[in-house]
């Protein structure tokens, strides 16, 4: 924030005429990176191009790639069955607006539900989301309103609730295709009006149901709200509802506009690319890209792409900072040094024009390597995740032998270093795990994607043995999703709970896994369409359910600790998903059934908390809840061999601790702070007086915060200590973004020492 004000100030006493507007990619990665940004637009003197990603997302067959073919190329274009896309492609369109040059990267995502893992990795807040909509299929199933409802949850909006739970503030537009199929005979003529009529019954019909659906889901989180703000006591109850109140805010648009179009004659391209025109430029979330930003990136694309063998591209793409530096600056191509370039560096892998995790809690191998083609990254998951594989290739169980992977394209070109970075890379996707230990260059690995391809549905728990059923103790979770679970999720758990000394031998199928350790635990992890005897969940869709048995009741609570923790950290990357966590009291009679509790409500009764009953409590919860309660506990790593044994572990790979991540909330009153500061300069010099003499304070103290405040609590209770809250204020807002700090002491230790305590601004 210092160094935003200090930027701002000297742009103001330069007499610009209007303050650059920091992109939250620069801003979320600190001041090296403001710097950077701020000295690359005052030099650019106003020339940026404005970036922005568009993908277009639905169901394979309705026209995607040949939009974009034709869009981009203004050729008429209709692709063959044989040609549809496996994985994702991309195509490029410029185009020149008052003045201004934007730049559209379009992504072209395949429909086939194998590749939905791979979709979600390069969804981002600055995408603008072309839904398509099979023109042709729409209006047959007009024809039969009692089952259209079905249809369009099916086929277009569960894309919205897909790419809603990633970035629930993500902007969508509908995208009409194969438009000359509704054409009847008489109507091949442009702007035939009964052509034009049934666009228009479509257009309203497909807005009406996204609108109905956001109202459902705008009731359901002021129901949930509403609940919370009646029964909260806890802290975690308290970050529940913060969250649950950032979620109401982050609504998805939807342009009024729909584009339609047909690849076979092209009368809609004009209007089309008019449309779309108009709506990227009337967003505000176009990344504003100076000459700096893009000499970098003109450098790395022209390292890529032009090789004449596969391994030389590889070598070209896969670097090293270091090297890529020596790259750059080698014969004078441009003076920048490391500093500026990782920082720049950044900001192209947040908007997807690289990949680069460098990052604590990335592997070694990931942080010392930079993939600076986006492309050959897809070419080589789309192997692997290939909705075309032969069946033989994988296994029932989703195993995908090492020498199998090396038979495929590009595959077997590998290096043993290069094989490694690839597999690191797929790991860290959640696409695969290795089969059998560590991952290593010529490891065996499973994917589980496949498993919901290949593998036999899950019928009872534990079915594959009987020494489950024998183990005394059981408890178990169940975690209700209310609104959306990505298809995805079940897959990732079982990636990112895998350990190769704890979690390791498992028996898989479609909707479970297992691992079961004789005469010690046994644990089973499934998804299950609905649960139909907990109240008011009936409607809601998948459950995933963690179940364990042990000897003992300290070993069962430990198993399902390590799978739970797993879960609530993939839960974070998640903001728009609502989910409820149960513990389920198993009776062990089927006569008496099963109880379940609502988790966090069952920390904030009191009288639970109290119980004393035998047996009852252990039951329910473990002793020891700081793994759920804590988000530090969440969001830290161990080694990969830490397992269940390390109360904070939650991945199999990381190698260094986790700096924590800023959560949406805080996030949020960073939002509100620029905004407050924008308004402040906006009111002209004295707006620009307040921000300098901000500064100057602000260079004074920087090791102590100017605006404070100290609310004290004395304890009239002989047996309980006195209470100081400490809350540090935005010099902006005036408001605590943080949560106060409490400090207590003996009683009246405040009282005795009150002369050196020191009251209000020093």
């Amino acid at each position: 924030m210092l160094m935003a004000v200090q930027q701002w100030t000297r742009q103001c006493d330069s007499d610009r005429s209007a303050l650059t507007i920091i992109p939250d990619e620069v801003f979320d990665r600190g001041a090296n990176e403001i710097e950077v940004y701020f000295t690359a637009i005052n030099n650019a003197e106003g020339d940026v191009v404005h970036r922005k990603k568009l993908c277009v997302v639905g169901p394979s067959g309705w026209g995607k790639t040949s939009f974009n073919k034709s869009f981009t190329t203004a050729k008429s274009t209709l692709e063959e069955v044989q040609t549809r896309t496996i994985g994702v492609d991309q195509f490029l369109w410029e185009f020149l607006r008052d003045g201004q040059l934007y730049q559209v990267s379009m992504w072209d995502f395949a429909g086939q539900d194998e590749y939905q893992p791979v979709h979600s990795l390069f969804y981002s807040k600055r995408t603008l989301y072309l839904v398509c909509v099979d023109l042709e299929k729409y209006n047959a199933a007009m024809q039969d309103m009692k089952t259209l409802d079905a249809f369009f949850e099916t086929h277009i909006y569960r894309w919205i609730r897909i790419i809603c739970a990633n970035e629930p503030q993500s902007e969508f537009v509908f995208l009409g295709t194969k438009s000359d199929m509704i054409d009847s005979e008489e109507d091949e003529e442009a702007g035939s009006s009964n052509s034009i009529d049934m666009k228009e019954r479509i257009k309203k019909d497909l807005m009406a149901r996204f609108r109905a659906r956001e109202r459902q889901r705008e009731q359901e989180l002021k129901a949930a709200i509403f609940k919370l703000k009646t029964t909260t006591v806890t802290e975690l109850q308290k970050t529940r509802l913060e969250e649950l109140q950032t979620l109401q805010k982050k609504k998805p648009s939807l342009s009024n506009d729909m584009i339609m179009f047909s690849s076979a004659h092209l009368r809609d391209l004009d209007t089309a690319r008019e449309t779309l025109q108009r709506i990227v430029t009337a967003t505000d979330s176009c990344f504003p890209m100076p000459q700096r930003y893009r000499d970098v990136l003109h450098c790395v694309r022209s390292m890529t792409g032009s090789s004449e063998t596969l391994l030389a591209e590889l070598d070209s793409s896969f670097q090293t900072l270091d090297d890529l530096h020596d790259a750059i600056t080698s014969k004078g191509k441009i003076d920048i040094n490391a500093a500026e370039l990782r920082a720049v560096l950044h900001t192209l892998h947040d908007l997807g024009d690289i990949l680069w995790f460098d990052g604590p809690g990335h592997s070694q191998v990931l942080r010392d390597t930079l993939f600076l083609s986006t492309n050959l990254v897809i070419d080589f998951i789309r192997k692997v995740i290939n909705h075309e594989l032969p069946k033989g290739t994988v296994s029932a169980d989703g195993l995908l032998p090492h020498r199998a992977l090396r038979g495929f394209d590009g595959w077997r070109d590998l290096t043993a270093d290069m094989m490694l970075m690839l597999k690191e890379l797929l790991h860290h996707f959640h696409l695969i795990y290795p089969a059998n230990g560590s991952m290593k260059w010529d490891s065996d690995v499973v994917v589980p994607v496949y498993w919901k391809r290949f593998g036999a549905s899950a019928p009872a728990r534990f079915h594959s043995s009987e020494l489950a059923r024998a183990l005394p103790v059981q408890v178990c979770w169940e975690y209700v999703f209310e609104m959306f679970i990505p298809d995805d999720m079940f897959e990732k758990l079982a990636v990112q709970s895998y350990s190769s000394v704890f979690s390791r031998d498992r028996s898989f199928g479609r909707g479970f896994f297992e691992i079961v350790q004789p005469a010690q635990y046994a644990v089973c992890v499934s998804e299950c369409a609905q649960i139909t005897d907990v109240e008011d969940v009936e409607a809601f869709g998948l459950v995933l359910t963690v179940e364990v048995r042990a000897t003992e009741a300290a070993a069962a609570w430990k198993q399902l600790s390590w799978y739970c923790l797993n879960l609530e950290k993939l839960l974070q990357g998640y903001p728009g998903i609502l989910v409820t966590r149960y513990t389920v009291h198993c009776s062990g009679s089927q006569e008496e059934g099963n109880f379940r509790f609502r988790v966090d409500e069952l920390l904030a009764d009191a009288k639970y908390r109290a119980s004393a009953e035998d047996g009852f409590r252990s039951k329910l919860l473990p002793d020891d809840m700081s793994w759920y309660t804590s988000d530090e506990m969440k969001l830290a790593t161990t080694t990969e061999t830490g397992g269940a044994n390390s109360a904070t572990a939650t991945t199999a790979g990381g190698e260094a601790p986790a700096v924590p991540m800023a959560m949406d909330r805080y996030l949020l009153s960073i939002q509100e702070e620029l905004a407050a500061l924008h308004k402040v300069v906006g009111t002209g010099h004295s707006g620009v007086t307040v921000v300098q003499s901000m500064v100057r304070e602000s260079n004074n103290r920087r090791l102590y915060p100017p605006l404070w405040t100290v609310q004290y609590v004395s304890s009239r209770l002989p047996w309980k200590k006195d209470v100081v809250t400490l809350s540090i204020r935005s010099c902006i807002t005036g408001v605590c973004h943080h949560e106060p700090i409490k400090i207590s002491a003996p009683n009246k230790t405040f009282a005795k020492y009150s002369t050196p305590l020191k009251v209000g601004p020093a």
